[in-house]
Formats: structure tokens, C-alpha cells, sequence
């Protein structure tokens, strides 16, 4: 209500409220404010120079804030303890005391975002606001850590500088993306700009292409037409409110263990993408090259002999895959091409000497010409086709890889002994000792090889058998 001020100055007017529901403590928030008031003509405001003073006392639960702020796609649980006391003028008010966030939750559903155990501890010393103690768990194994101030400008809104250091955290948990990074990013502005730098490196992601692709709805232009026939002219288009524009200088890098799959796709990658630029002119750069992999099509394994992954454009613009791979039967070398954005896959098939599609998949399938089909033979082929136009049933491998915690897992066909069935699964020990074993049907129809990366270019292999065979050698490459 209001109180009469000193002679000649505005009004005082005191607040004092209590809630309660917000936690099992009620919140009490107290303030006494600089008032003018006119009753005639009526008008009222808060003057920049006056005095103000004020505190909130209590605890908040988080769990009540998404529904209160309408943030359906958000899910947040913790207990916010506030200990704040109010000073300053109108214009730039001032903070003392403590906010402490503890045991706290948050997740973000559409972009599969989830941080646990939430510690964050602010200390308001005017005319600052640091974070004396900010980290949350991100993964199994993964830390976010926070430090840096806020700070209010009189003018200027809310200056800040934070700085977000990420250990084997989790960034991405979603089931076609996940992704395990660590880096250091600066985020620094006011109420006018900002700025996000900083370097981030995959140490592992795996990322999965969808079987199938809805396909796009149609955009239907539509004209109202009133009773005397004429069309209803265009508004005019309205502008949103401006936003504070961003600057981006971001450097994403992948030394490997970077994973694509899906739609009969293992493979994985590395390479190093760029962000840069001022909003909305933002521009993504970069490029991703092949390590190893293969193209399974029904049971027949493609190797994989290039690969590459281009990104560019603007922020949403899919990536763009090209990939090739080769695989050998009844006389004839065949070459599988996939390429085009993920959102819309393409897959060709060639040959040498050429055939026909539905003759290379015959031939390769089953080792005969199209001709000498039978009929479950046909159907089987049939499925294949449908395969390559982007159909095709659940990734069960994909889940059984993930499931056991291994790097790649294939069904294949035994290189050494006639075509026979065989398990290939492969792991990653270390950042640079991949560990690759394989089973077939007899006891003796096993294998291990590790491969151990020198250089960036060069490889040492070894290999035994369960007759104790074994080999050495070294490998080279030079991706350009």
C-alpha cells in the first residue's frame, strides 16, 4: 500500500507477500518502492532516482516452473533455496545474498538434452552476481562445469560473461543421435549482443538414419474470396520484435569414433566442422571423411572405398553423404553409391562388366542370373528392391551393438570358408587400439586383430586364428 514520502517527493509504496505451494516452506517476497500518484488526471509511475529496498526469502520447486511458463517440452526437478535482499534505485537495482540449486534435473525432450544432479550456487556482491559453484552430470561418466558473473548496467540490461567446460559429457541422448564431447565454451554479452566461442571435440557419437523418411506435405496456396467475388488484398507483412543478435565462432572436431548407421549403413568417420558468423547470416563449414565401414544389403557386405560427409549452409540444411562401396560375386564387381542429404537418401547400384539393377542384386544375392530365379528367390529379391527405395524393417543389429557396448557388430559371410555365416564385432580400447574379433560356425572358425593407429596415416595390424595362424602388417593411408 502506499505511505506518504518526504515533503515534496513521491510516495512510498510497501509490498509484502507469502506463497504458499511453491515448496513445503512458504516464499516471502518484501519491497518498498519509490511512487508517484495522480488522481486527476490519473497517472502513475516509478521514478528512475528513487531509492528501493526489498528481500525474498524461501525455497522454489522447480517442478512447478514448466507448467507456469507454458514449457511443454521441458522437464526440470530440484529445490531452489533464495536468501536476497533488494537495494539501489529504480534504475539499477541491487543484490545481495545467495541462490543455492541443489539435486536438480533438467531435460530438454525435442532436443534430447539431460543434465543430472544439478549443483549451482550464485552469490550476489554488488554490482555482480558470480557463480561461485556450478556443474551438473551429463552421462554416465560426463561433467558440465560453470563459472563466470552477471552483472546489471544501468541502460544496458544484464551484462554477463560464463564460461561452460565439458568433460566426456553427454550432450546429445536421443535414439537417432548421441554425443559425447569435451570442450571449453565462452558465452559473453549484454542486452544488445552476444558471443559464443570456443573448440569441441566428439570423443564419440553415433548417429542414426531413419529407415524411413515422411514424406513432405504440400503447400496449398490459398486466396479468401468474399461474397462479391474479390480477392482479399495482402496484409501487410509485420515484423517481429528484434532480437539481440549472436556471434558464433565455434570449432567442432572428430578425431574419429564418430559412428553413422542405419538404412544397412556401419560406418564411421572424422573430421572438423566451423560455425561462424552473426545472426541470423550463420554459416556451418566443414567435412567428414571415411575410417572404415561397410554396406550390409541383405546379408551381402558391401566394403566401403570412399566416403564423405559435407556440411554447409545454414543452421537445419542436412547434412550431405556420399559413399561407396564394392563387393564381388558370380563374375561380376559390384559398386553401391549412397548419396544425397540424410532427409532423402539415395541409393544406385553399378557394375562391372554393367548390368541391370535387378540383375546385379540377383547376382549377387544368390550368385545366378535373373532368369534362374525361384520363386522364394524372387521375393527375396523383391525385399532387396524395396530396401533400396527406403524401406526395410528395424535396425535389430544397431540395438544388439548398443546393447553389448561394442563399437560395430555385422552378419557376414566368411571370407576364408565357403561362404559360411559368421559374427564380426569390433572395439575401441583407448583412443588409438581398435580390437576386432571374429566368430563363425565351427569352433575353429575364429579370429582377433587389433590395430594399432601410429600416425594419423599409419597403421600397425595383427591377426591370429584359433589354429594359432597369425600375421603382421602395416597399413597406409592419405585422405585428400
Amino acid at each position: 500500500m502506499p505511505t506518504p514520502g518526504r515533503a515534496g517527493g513521491p510516495e512510498r509504496l510497501s509490498v509484502a507477500v507469502t506463497v504458499s505451494g511453491l515448496s513445503r516452506a512458504p516464499f516471502e517476497v518484501g519491497a518498498e518502492l519509490p511512487l508517484t500518484l495522480s488522481l486527476a488526471p490519473f497517472s502513475w509511475g516509478l521514478p528512475g532516482e528513487g531509492p528501493v529496498n526489498g528481500f525474498v526469502r524461501g525455497d522454489i520447486d522447480l517442478a512447478m516452473v514448466p507448467a507456469v511458463f507454458s514449457l511443454d517440452r521441458h522437464y526440470l526437478q530440484g529445490l531452489v533455496k533464495l536468501d536476497l535482499d533488494l537495494a539501489g534505485i529504480v534504475e539499477l537495482p541491487l543484490l545481495t545474498g545467495s541462490a543455492v540449486m541443489s539435486d536438480g534435473y533438467f531435460e530438454d525432450v525435442q532436443i534430447g538434452v539431460v543434465l543430472e544432479n544439478i549443483i549451482l550456487e550464485l552469490e550476489a556482491a554488488p554490482p555482480r552476481v558470480n557463480i561461485v559453484r556450478g556443474e551438473a552430470q551429463a552421462g554416465r561418466r560426463g561433467r558440465v562445469k560453470a563459472a563466470g558473473w552477471l552483472e546489471m548496467a544501468s541502460g544496458e540490461g544484464v551484462s554477463y560473461s560464463v564460461s561452460l567446460e565439458m568433460l566426456n559429457a553427454a550432450v546429445l541422448r536421443r535414439d537417432d543421435a548421441f554425443v559425447v564431447v569435451d570442450g571449453l565454451l565462452s558465452l559473453a554479452g549484454s542486452g544488445r549482443e552476444a558471443s559464443i566461442t570456443g573448440q569441441v571435440q566428439i570423443e564419440r557419437a553415433e548417429f542414426t538414419i531413419p529407415d524411413r523418411v515422411a514424406r513432405g506435405v504440400p503447400l496449398l496456396d490459398v486466396v479468401e474470396i468474399h461474397d462479391d467475388g474479390e480477392a482479399e488484398p495482402d496484409e501487410p507483412a509485420t515484423e517481429e520484435p528484434g532480437r539481440s543478435p549472436v556471434s558464433l565462432d565455434l570449432t567442432v572436431e572428430s578425431p574419429g569414433r564418430l559412428f553413422v548407421s542405419g538404412r544397412g549403413l556401419e560406418s564411421e568417420w572424422k573430421g572438423v566442422v566451423h560455425i561462424e558468423g552473426r545472426s541470423p547470416d550463420i554459416q556451418v563449414d566443414g567435412k567428414f571423411s571415411l575410417v572404415r565401414g561397410y554396406f550390409n544389403l541383405l546379408g551381402k557386405r558391401f566394403s566401403l572405398t570412399r566416403g564423405t560427409i559435407e556440411l554447409g549452409g545454414s543452421p537445419g540444411a542436412p547434412p550431405v553423404i556420399d559413399v561407396a562401396g564394392v563387393a564381388s560375386s558370380a563374375g561380376m564387381t559390384a559398386e553401391i553409391t549412397v548419396s544425397g542429404p540424410v532427409s532423402s537418401l539415395s541409393i544406385q547400384l553399378s557394375s562391372n562388366p554393367p548390368y541391370p539393377s535387378d540383375e546385379i542384386l540377383s547376382r549377387l544375392l544368390f550368385g545366378r542370373s535373373l532368369a534362374a530365379l525361384t520363386s522364394l528367390q524372387a521375393l527375396q529379391l523383391a525385399q532387396a528392391a524395396r530396401t533400396l527405395a527406403g524401406g526395410g524393417g528395424p535396425d535389430i543389429f544397431g540395438r544388439t551393438r548398443r546393447l553389448l557396448g561394442v563399437d560395430q557388430l555385422e552378419l557376414m559371410q566368411s571370407d576364408e570358408y565357403a561362404g559360411e555365416a559368421s559374427v564380426r564385432a569390433g572395439k575401441y580400447i583407448g583412443d588409438r587400439i581398435y580390437l576386432q574379433v571374429e566368430q563363425g560356425i565351427g569352433a575353429d572358425r575364429s579370429k582377433a586383430s587389433v590395430e594399432v593407429e601410429l600416425t594419423p596415416n599409419l597403421s600397425l595390424e595383427t591377426e591370429i586364428g584359433a589354429d594359432s595362424r597369425g600375421g603382421v602388417g602395416i597399413m597406409w593411408k592419405w585422405d585428400y
